[in-house]
């Protein structure tokens, strides 16, 4: 019998085979590749909707700074937020001349501030009309005090499970007298409900 076919029928399937498998790692190759384009396209586009809805929050804080004649508006969060352990001010306007906190408050243990943080964490509004007398916890008072605060008004910021994901924080540098609370309220119940649920997540290269 002649045989002398077979080490040709072996040579074109080698070659068929091996065109499969660079058709197949091309195939993937390029799945790859798209994926790839995918994942900075998604990238790109929660970058800018970050940044927007950061210009967002600015405008918010602003109009309060202005409007409520506060020396300094920040907001503090708790990071990370599926384990909270640490707390940082992300977002802060203040008036010229005064001196920011951002910087003071930054990647700090809750565990630290832990009656402070039972305060605002649970309460949707506070006003410690003056720091020296009203605030109960030691160590987030000599913050407040060491950096010139003397009345805090706080509004809790919430997610639509009702989780606390930070706070907004009006920050006066002499005591209020005579302030009409209903007002201000009114217009920081507002600017909560337009920053809570685009108030991005604290980052760790934020941090």
């Amino acid at each position: 019998m002649d045989l002398n076919w077979i080490p040709t029928l072996v040579s074109a399937v080698g070659t068929i085979v091996a065109a499969y498998f660079a058709y197949n790692q091309y195939a993937k190759n390029k799945l790859t590749d798209l994926k790839i384009e995918k994942w900075k396209k998604e990238e790109e586009d929660k970058n800018a909707e970050r940044s927007s809805h950061i210009a967002r929050i600015y405008g918010e804080l602003w109009e309060l700074l202005h409007y409520l004649k506060a020396d300094r508006v920040y907001i503090l969060q708790p990071h990370p937020l599926v384990n909270s352990m640490f707390i940082s001010i992300s977002l802060e306007v203040k008036r010229n001349g005064i001196a920011g906190m951002k910087e003071v408050i930054h990647n700090l243990p809750m565990s630290n501030f832990a009656g402070f943080i039972g305060d605002i964490s649970t309460r949707d509004f506070i006003f410690y009309k003056s720091v020296e007398t009203d605030m109960s916890d030691k160590r987030a008072k000599a913050y407040a005090m060491m950096h010139g605060t003397k009345s805090i008004m706080i509004k809790s910021l919430s997610d639509d499970g009702k989780r606390w994901i930070g706070s907004i924080f009006l920050d006066f540098t002499t005591e209020l007298t005579n302030v009409n609370i209903d007002y201000i309220k009114s217009e920081i119940n507002e600017a909560a409900i337009n920053i809570q649920y685009v108030l991005p997540e604290l980052k760790k290269d934020e941090l």
